[in-house]
């Protein structure tokens, strides 16, 4: 994919993100998956400093924050950053990094977080296996990796224009679907599996970019770093 098709992408999740009259872009609540095991994955440290990729409007960097932990939120959506902004400002906890870039363009140090995660944000990269690896090496040794991927048994398969027989483009978003053992084959070695299983779950309408109720399917994973 060229870098013009790339930069389109990514600019469709800033017109998403700033589009007016949506207070709220997609479900509020966090994550079901990461409240799970979160516990487990901050085993009683006092704080932790997280990764968070794809954070668009920080629905999952909040359980952190509010736990008094760091949290470095990456996105290509300026204003999706703006929205956490607004609502961690003022809030009694460390105020979050915010950088607006691409995740496979950045310049963070390897090996700088004791948790790197990524929820409904991997299928938008096109390069998987790039995206996979650099998740895995933003993690210290000991360090949790938490993330999904979008099944082709989701909803959003087929939708938009197709570049490949598991890539979509869809309103200027990219979407790639992979199975959970097409995922694992992808892992570098310097990860275990701790959790991997496949989910479905029903999202409400998303405004005008999916104006209706629909149901989501993804492979979710932990990992800790070897």
């Amino acid at each position: 994919m060229t870098q013009a098709k790339l930069k389109e992408i990514n600019q469709g999740w800033e017109t998403y993100y700033s589009s007016a009259n949506q207070d709220t872009l997609w479900k509020e609540d966090t994550e079901k998956f990461l409240l799970e095991h979160q516990n487990k994955i901050v085993e009683n440290k006092k704080h932790c400093s997280i990764l968070d990729i794809g954070c668009g409007d920080g629905r999952n960097s909040f359980a952190w924050l509010e736990k008094g932990h760091s949290v470095c939120c990456v996105d290509v959506a300026k204003s999706g950053l703006q929205k956490i902004s607004q609502k961690a400002t003022g809030r009694n906890f460390q105020q979050p990094i915010l950088l607006c870039e691409d995740f496979l363009q950045t310049n963070l140090l390897p090996e700088s977080f004791d948790v790197v995660q990524c929820f409904d944000a991997l299928a938008q990269i096109n390069d998987a296996k790039m995206a996979i690896t650099k998740l895995c090496d933003m993690a210290k040794s000991n360090a949790y990796i938490i993330f999904n991927y979008f099944t082709p048994d989701d909803c959003a398969f087929g939708e938009g224009e197709q570049l490949d027989e598991q890539t979509f483009t869809y309103k200027n978003t990219l979407f790639k679907f992979m199975f959970e053992k097409e995922i694992i084959a992808l892992l570098p070695p310097t990860v275990e599996i701790i959790v991997a299983e496949t989910r479905r779950w029903d999202d409400p309408p998303h405004g005008d970019y999916r104006p209706y109720p629909h149901t989501h399917e993804a492979a979710f994973f932990l990992l800790r770093k070897k």
